[in-house]
Order: C-alpha cells, then sequence, then structure tokens
C-alpha cells in the first residue's frame, strides 16, 4: 500500500493547477490564432474588428487575442467576436449569393480537441 502525505498532495494539487490553467491560456490563445489566419483580408478592417472579452477585461484589435490569457480566469468563458458593426461580417462568414464563404470561425472550433491536445503537450514540457 501506497502512503501519501499532505504536503506530497498538496504539491501535486498545485503542479496540477498551474498545468490546467496553462493549457487553458494556450488553447484558447491558439484557437483565436486560427480563427484570425482564415478571416479574409481586403483592407484588414475585418481582422482589426476582433474583439475579446471576458471576466478580467476586454481587449479589441488584430491582435487581441494574445490578451485572452490576461483577460481569461480559470474556469471563466473568453468570447471573440468580429466586425460588430460591420455589415458584411455576416456574408465574409457564410456566403453570400455566389460569393463562398471563409467560415473562419467553424474551421477554428472544429481545431479544439487537436489545439486542447498540443496545448497539454506544451504544458507538460513547460512545466515538468
Amino acid at each position: 500500500m501506497t502512503v501519501y502525505k499532505f504536503s506530497e498532495i498538496d504539491r501535486w494539487t498545485s503542479k496540477v493547477k498551474r498545468r490546467l490553467d496553462k493549457v487553458q491560456e494556450l488553447a484558447v490563445r491558439e484557437v483565436f490564432e486560427v480563427a484570425q489566419k482564415g478571416v479574409p483580408v481586403d483592407q484588414g478592417d475585418l481582422k482589426d474588428s476582433l474583439a475579446v472579452t471576458g471576466p478580467g477585461g476586454s481587449a479589441k484589435g488584430s491582435k487581441a487575442h494574445l490578451k485572452a490569457s490576461t483577460i481569461l480566469r480559470p474556469g471563466g468563458v473568453v468570447r471573440g467576436t468580429w466586425g460588430k458593426d460591420a455589415p458584411y461580417v455576416l456574408p465574409a462568414h457564410y456566403g453570400e449569393g455566389r460569393r463562398e464563404g471563409a467560415f473562419w470561425i467553424d474551421r477554428a472550433a472544429v481545431q479544439w480537441p487537436r489545439i486542447v491536445a498540443n496545448a497539454t503537450l506544451k504544458a507538460k514540457a513547460m512545466l515538468p
């Protein structure tokens, strides 16, 4: 039978919590990076319209996703929107008439399991 001391359990749970927080941080950042890469660029206005909000605040602009880790809180939700005031955001995303949509949000979302798996491996390497 294995005997554990409370101090060992405390260290282990602290390590796991740090890793989980790092996985969340890395995964949220990457899913926004993947989405941003898929945003169609005409003049760059749509990419620049990204707004990221969460329990820790908000950020706007093409690099807003880089601030997701400061906006995010463990267990919290971060929301990203593009083109809040742009009437062309829905046609750009879903398509309209004969113009095919870019589906940048959908294409990033379906990659979530891969993104989390990669973030987990990175977090294990960063926080052994």
